[in-house]
C-alpha cells in the first residue's frame, strides 16, 4: 500500500526556503517509492509455462518459410516477456515501466540461447539439404555425361575402323595389274572423298570428346566443392535430424536470402551453388551437342560407305561388261585368224599347183610348153602363146596373196594377244574390286579388331 503524504499546516513560522527544501525531498521520495512498486504491477507469465514453450527441443518437419516465422515468433516472445534490464537510474528519467531480472534469469537465458541455436541449425539444415540435392543433380549429370562420352568414344572407334578400312581398300586397289588399270578412276575419287570426310568427322568428334572430358572434370570439381561445403555446414547438425521433409518433397532456398559470412547461407555456399548450376546447364547443352554430333557422324559415315560401295560395284559391273566384249572380240579375232590361215594354205596350194612339178620328168605331156600341139602351131611366124607369162604372173599373184595373208595373220595374232592380255587384266581388276567390296561389307558392322595393314596381310583372291 503506498504511503499518503500528510497535510501541511496552513500557518508557517519557518522560512520559505527551509520549507521548500523539505517538500522537494518528500516529493522525490514519493516518486521513488511509486517507481519502485512498478515491477509488481507488470503482468508476466509463470516460469513453468514459459519453460514449457521455449524449452521444447522436439523438432518437427518444417514447411517452407517456417524458420522465418518461428524466428519472428521468438522475437515476439522476447519482446513480450523480457525487457532490457539496465541500471535503475537510467529508467528513472523515462515514463516506461521497469523490468527487473526475473528469479529464473539463468534458465530463461539458456532457453533463449537454445532457441536461437536451434533456429540457426534449422536454417543451416535447409542450406545443407539444398547443397545435397544439388550434389545429387551433379552426380546424375556426371553419369549422363559419362554415357554420352561412351557413345562418343564408340562413334570415334567406328570412325577409326572406317578410316583403316578405307586405307586397306586403297592399298588393295594398288594391286591392279598394268598401268592402264591403275589409272585414277571414279572409285579412287570416292575413296579419297571418303577418307577426307572421315578425317574431318574424326577431328570434330575428338574436339567434342575433349570438351566432354573438360566438362566432366568441371563437374567433378563442383561436386567436390559441394561436398566440402556440405561437410563444413554439417558440423552444427549433430544434434538434430538430417531430414527436413519427407523424400517425396523437395526443398529450396529462398532466392531473396542474402549471403552472410557469419550466417547459415555463406558467400562460399552461394558461389558453389551458382557454379554447380552453371556447370549442369553447360553439361545439358553439351549432351545435346554430343547426341547431334554422333547422329550426324553416323549418318555421314553410312552415306560415304554406301557411295563407295556403289561406286566400286559399278566399276566391277563396267569391268565385267568390258570383259564380255573383250571375250567376244577375242573370239572373232581367233575366227578371223583361222580363216586367213585357211586362205593362206589354199593359196600356197594353188601356187604349188600353178608352178607344177619340180622335176621335168614328172610333167605330163599336156603340161609341157613344147607339147606337139604348140609345136605345130608355132610353125608360122607371130604365133607366140602367153601361157608361160600368165603362169609366171599367176605365181607372182599367189605369192603376193600369201604375203598379204601372212601379214594379216600377224596383225590378227597381235590383236588377239592384246585382247587376251586386256581380258586377263580386267579379270584380275574385277576380282580385286570385288574383294574390296566384300571386305567393306564384311567389316561394315565394326565388330572386328583392327591390325596394322601390311602387304603380306592383304588377301589376294585374284592370285
Amino acid at each position: 500500500m503506498p504511503l499518503q503524504p500528510l497535510p501541511i499546516a496552513t500557518v508557517t513560522i519557518g522560512p520559505q526556503s527551509w520549507r521548500n527544501e523539505s517538500l522537494r525531498a518528500i516529493q522525490l521520495a514519493n516518486t521513488l517509492v511509486q517507481k519502485s512498486e512498478s515491477p509488481t504491477k507488470v503482468k508476466t507469465k509463470t516460469n513453468r509455462n514459459y519453460r514449457s514453450q521455449s524449452c521444447d527441443t522436439f523438432i518437427k518437419p518444417l514447411e517452407k518459410g517456417t524458420i522465418a516465422d518461428e524466428a519472428q515468433h521468438a522475437l515476439g516472445q522476447e519482446n513480450e516477456y523480457q525487457r532490457p534490464c539496465t541500471a535503475p537510474q537510467e529508467h528513472l528519467q523515462t515514463s516506461q515501466k521497469i523490468c527487473w531480472p526475473l528469479p529464473f534469469l539463468r534458465v530463461f537465458c539458456a532457453d533463449e540461447s537454445n532457441h536461437i541455436a536451434l533456429a540457426y541449425m534449422r536454417d543451416v539444415r535447409l542450406v545443407v539439404s539444398e547443397l545435397r540435392q544439388l550434389t545429387a543433380c551433379v552426380n546424375e549429370e556426371v553419369k549422363r555425361l559419362i554415357r554420352g562420352r561412351e557413345s562418343l568414344e564408340k562413334a570415334l572407334a567406328c570412325l577409326r575402323k572406317d578410316i583403316l578400312m578405307n586405307q586397306q581398300s586403297i592399298y588393295m586397289r594398288t594391286f591392279r595389274p598394268a598401268i592402264n588399270e591403275k589409272e585414277h578412276d571414279g572409285a579412287d575419287t570416292l575413296l579419297d572423298m571418303e577418307r577426307k570426310q572421315l578425317s574431318y568427322l574424326k577431328f570434330e568428334l575428338e574436339a567434342v570428346l575433349k570438351e566432354t572430358k573438360d566438362q566432366q572434370q568441371t563437374l567433378c570439381a563442383c561436386r567436390k566443392n559441394l561436398l566440402t561445403c556440405v561437410s563444413e555446414r554439417s558440423r552444427v547438425l549433430d544434434l538434430i535430424p538430417n531430414a527436413v521433409l519427407d523424400t517425396s518433397t523437395s526443398v529450396s532456398l529462398n532466392k531473396d536470402i542474402k549471403p552472410n559470412p557469419i550466417g547459415p547461407f555463406t558467400p562460399e555456399c552461394k558461389e558453389v551453388i551458382e557454379a554447380a548450376q552453371f556447370a549442369c546447364a553447360q553439361s545439358r547443352e553439351l549432351r545435346q551437342k554430343i547426341t547431334q554430333s554422333v547422329a550426324s557422324a553416323k549418318r555421314h559415315q553410312q552415306a560415304a560407305d554406301k557411295s563407295v560401295n556403289d561406286g566400286v560395284t559399278q566399276k566391277v559391273a563396267e569391268t565385267v561388261g568390258l570383259m564380255q566384249r573383250l571375250n567376244i572380240g577375242s573370239g572373232q579375232t581367233r575366227n578371223a585368224i583361222h580363216r586367213v590361215k585357211r586362205w593362206y594354205d589354199e593359196t600356197e596350194l594353188f601356187k604349188e599347183q600353178a608352178l607344177g612339178p619340180t622335176h621335168s620328168s614328172d610333167f605330163l605331156s599336156r603340161e609341157k610348153l613344147d607339147r606337139p600341139l604348140v609345136q605345130v602351131y608355132q610353125r608360122h611366124p607371130g604365133t607366140q602363146l602367153p601361157e608361160a607369162a600368165a603362169v609366171i604372173q599367176g605365181c607372182v599373184g599367189f605369192q603376193r596373196a600369201m604375203d598379204t595373208n601372212n601379214r594379216d595373220i600377224g596383225h590378227l595374232n597381235l590383236a588377239y594377244n592384246q585382247l587376251e592380255d586386256d581380258f586377263q587384266r580386267k579379270k584380275v581388276a574385277s576380282k580385286i574390286d570385288s574383294a574390296v567390296v566384300r571386305m567393306r561389307r564384311r567389316y561394315s558392322n565394326h565388330r572386328w579388331i583392327h591390325t596394322d595393314v601390311k602387304a603380306g596381310d592383304v588377301p589376294c583372291p585374284w592370285r
